[in-house]
């Protein structure tokens, strides 16, 4: 069992805000159910005649596996009028299936250590992430935070290869270098360095590799004065990253745009308002990207001279908590993991920088307010996440851009 557990201070003030919350997590989801679920379903319909339904009625059977059943516009079978879950309210949480009583809480074995972090497509957990005093400070966490005890993922075998043995010792440093004092930008730049020289002596399939060997790939990057040189380089060099911006828009357009799933629903609004706003042509994503770039950096220098310090706290957060949430072992490489956190923050600086509420102050000449920016801070983040949680699409992205050859052109999305 369990020796350790562990979590980041905003998860210890996260509560689910209900019918209150503009997100509800009982819409746009695939939840599947096991064998047992369905028999436990069966048996509480059977023994609660007020829930009004059979199993039939909120069980689905697809490529042999079992989900609930979704209405046409992406409401759970299950769910309530006021947005809340039928099954939750008469019957008590312990009669929900696994996926819906941890949501969106996730917990991962480490050996025997569990970590508790929670999913980003809940907007109450964003709002914690972004906002909360000293929200990604690793504490100790009870035993009751983590949902059933039982963890959604483990790190196979953590002692027994170089891959899985290194993983506290890297994202240790990861989140030594997230707290640089240097541009946001600048830290993630080093990030992808720091994954590309691992990159060429840590892979899954590696079967030696020594403290010696690491020390030796990574012994330059981190010498101090090389990092202040770094972060002086680019400050000169003014890096733009025009020909990558049409990457992450690419993401937005295909995932949002060409998607009918319920779950788009609220980014392809966000982003189909962006473009009607700029005249853009959603058939043409290249145009489209070659049209809205200009916008994009000029708003977002306007939006940085006004609230730096707010848009570095967002960016620094959402990685720092990347970083502790999505296990790098999860992935084929540290070069796709590293990518797949670029991309990511690149969507989300489009959707900001360029939100229809902020765009018309910042073309106008006028100052952001700060409840605003943090409103659709939270809106983008949540909705995006939402939508790339479980997104082929975007697996194929970052198979294209984390290659070897690719990813030099990766480094420059931290400049978005």
């Amino acid at each position: 069992m369990p020796k350790h557990h562990t979590t980041m201070q905003f998860m210890k003030e996260f509560n689910c805000i209900g019918s209150d919350c503009e997100l509800n997590c009982c819409n746009g989801w695939t939840v599947s159910v096991s064998e047992s679920e369905v028999q436990d379903i069966d048996d509480t319909l059977k023994k609660i005649p007020s829930l009004h339904q059979t199993t039939n009625d909120v069980i689905a059977l697809k490529n042999a596996k079992h989900h609930l059943k979704v209405h046409s516009n992406g409401d759970c079978a299950f769910q309530c009028a006021n947005g809340l879950c039928d099954l939750q309210a008469k019957a008590g949480e312990a009669s929900l299936p696994y996926v819906c009583a941890t949501y969106p809480r996730q917990i991962h074995q480490h050996g025997d250590r569990f970590e508790l972090s929670g999913m980003t497509s809940c907007p109450e957990i964003t709002r914690k992430l972004l906002f909360s005093p000293n929200a990604t400070r690793r504490v100790s966490a009870e035993k009751e935070l983590f949902p059933r005890y039982v963890p959604n993922s483990a790190t196979a075998n953590p002692d027994e290869a170089p891959w899985t043995q290194y993983l506290d010792d890297i994202r240790n440093l990861a989140l030594e270098m997230l707290q640089l004092p240097y541009p946001i930008a600048h830290r993630l730049f080093l990030l992808t360095e720091l994954t590309r020289r691992l990159n060429t002596v840590l892979t899954p399939t590696t079967q030696v590799a020594s403290e010696t060997t690491i020390t030796r790939a990574l012994g330059p990057l981190l010498d101090v004065k090389n990092l202040t040189a770094t972060h002086e380089h680019l400050a000169t060099l003014g890096w733009t990253a025009e020909h990558v911006f049409s990457v992450p828009l690419n993401l937005i357009a295909i995932r949002t745009i060409a998607s009918t799933k319920a779950r788009s629903e609220h980014t392809r609004e966000l982003f189909a308002a962006i473009c009607t706003a700029d005249n853009l042509d959603l058939d043409d994503i290249e145009v489209t990207a070659a049209k809205l770039w200009p916008n994009h950096i000029r708003r977002s220098a306007m939006l940085h001279a006004q609230h730096d310090s707010r848009l570095d706290q967002f960016h620094t957060r959402y990685a720092e908590h990347y970083w502790f949430h999505e296990v790098y072992t999860s992935h084929t490489s540290l070069n796709a993991h590293m990518s797949r956190l670029l991309l990511l923050l690149a969507a989300q600086r489009i959707l900001v920088v360029n939100h229809p509420e902020l765009s018309v102050k910042l073309d106008a000449g006028m100052s952001v307010p700060l409840e605003l920016l943090d409103r659709v801070q939270v809106e983008a983040v949540a909705n995006l996440s939402r939508n790339m949680e479980h997104n082929r699409t975007l697996n194929r992205l970052i198979s294209a851009v984390a290659s070897d050859g690719a990813y030099t052109h990766t480094q420059r999305l931290c400049f978005l």
